[in-house]
């Protein structure tokens, strides 16, 4: 019994890319998605020629690979340049084109907003298909990595750490310089001098930058710098541990679970109510619209302004978190509207004892207080 036996390599075959690739490949959607795109409506760059300069790749090449790339998670520039040379798919997509990490990378930093256009187009599409309702939505989030690390990530208190820490160096290597100008100068001496010289300027030029750095946090509107990914933050992941990332949030359809949008927020939940109702009205070309979340995104102005715009909030309330201290809450007393009083957890009726209104330059409120005798 032989095994199988594949065909030699010498030998010629008289077969096109188009064959190679199955009718129903994610490819061809590709292709036929990015080809149907108004792409200089959009944004994206170098989409007329220039008369001088090596002509440049066009836009809707690069883009389509980029889409094929997150379909099959394939997301590293060197990735899908190497993809270029040994995917059959790949080959067929960019008609041969070899395109550089180097160019994929700057397609993709230079067409962001072009990429966000592209896709706010594929969700009207799938509105005039019908599998997209836009009525009732859902907006939740998660917490991603960025290409920054914890030492390129800068608020104001680790800056301050910084400053501290090399005024502390300095005063130490000045005290060193005093002692050594009382001794007398020999050529070590010279020398220990020199190297403290060195190391003082060095901190000076240390401490330039850091104040530089505290300039930048100071003007940045949520205090913090990342110098790697200028958009990522330090978040908390899971477990309380901290990492420099992204609170990347999404807004689903309820018909068929699509994405309708996704955004960066802040830190936290927090914000990003209001945020995600405008962004949501905006790719749907629609004013009443009814927004789910969860208790993360409760916040008292978030909903006043989502439902001034005509989105209907639906937002679970926060739970108090458990009280340790000694005492009683509102919760703990009953109310009688007929009769205007309380019962108190001891069963003893407080009855009102003081009416007075307070008025302030923000509000005016009237307070009365219950009491009893019993207690």
């Amino acid at each position: 019994m032989h095994h199988q036996r594949g065909k030699d390599r010498q030998q010629l075959f008289l077969t096109s890319l188009d064959q190679m690739v199955e009718k129903d490949s994610w490819a061809r959607l590709v292709d036929l998605f990015v080809d149907a795109l108004p792409i200089h409506e959009m944004g994206f760059t170098h989409t007329r020629l220039n008369k001088e300069g090596n002509l440049p790749y066009h836009p809707a090449d690069l883009f389509k690979l980029l889409l094929y790339g997150y379909r099959h998670a394939i997301r590293s520039a060197n990735k899908l340049a190497d993809a270029c040379k040994i995917n059959v798919e790949v080959m067929w997509l960019l008609k041969g084109l070899r395109p550089s990490a180097r160019t994929i990378n700057y397609f993709r930093a230079n067409n962001g907003e072009a990429i966000e256009k592209a896709h706010q187009h594929f969700v009207r599409l799938l509105q005039e298909w019908s599998l997209i309702e836009g009525q009732t939505v859902a907006l939740d989030g998660t917490k991603i990595r960025a290409q920054n690390s914890l030492k390129r990530n800068f608020n104001a208190r680790k800056i301050r750490r910084h400053l501290e820490y090399i005024d502390g160096k300095m005063s130490d290597y000045l005290a060193q310089l005093d002692d050594l100008d009382e001794e007398r100068p020999t050529p070590k001496r010279k020398r220990e001098r020199k190297e403290l010289t060195q190391k003082i300027d060095q901190l000076q030029a240390r401490r330039e930058a850091y104040e530089d750095l505290a300039e930048q946090v100071e003007a940045s509107p949520d205090g913090q710098l990342s110098l790697s990914d200028p958009e990522a933050r330090a978040v908390i992941l899971h477990r309380n541990i901290v990492e420099v990332g992204y609170n990347l949030q999404a807004i689903i359809d309820e018909r068929y679970k699509l994405v309708v949008d996704i955004f960066c927020a802040g830190v936290n939940d927090v914000g990003a109510l209001a945020r995600g109702s405008k962004r949501v009205q905006q790719v749907l070309k629609r004013k009443f619209i009814d927004l789910l979340a969860d208790a993360g995104y409760h916040h008292g102005a978030e909903l006043a302004y989502a439902e001034r715009r005509g989105v209907r909030p639906f937002v679970a309330p926060r739970r108090n978190p458990p009280q340790k201290e000694k005492g009683f809450r509102k919760e703990d007393f009953l109310y009688n509207p007929a009769d205007d009083t309380y019962r108190c957890p001891a069963q003893k009726l407080l009855t009102p004892e003081l009416t007075f209104r307070r008025i302030s330059s923000q509000r005016s409120y009237r307070v009365r207080r219950y009491g009893t005798p019993h207690c």
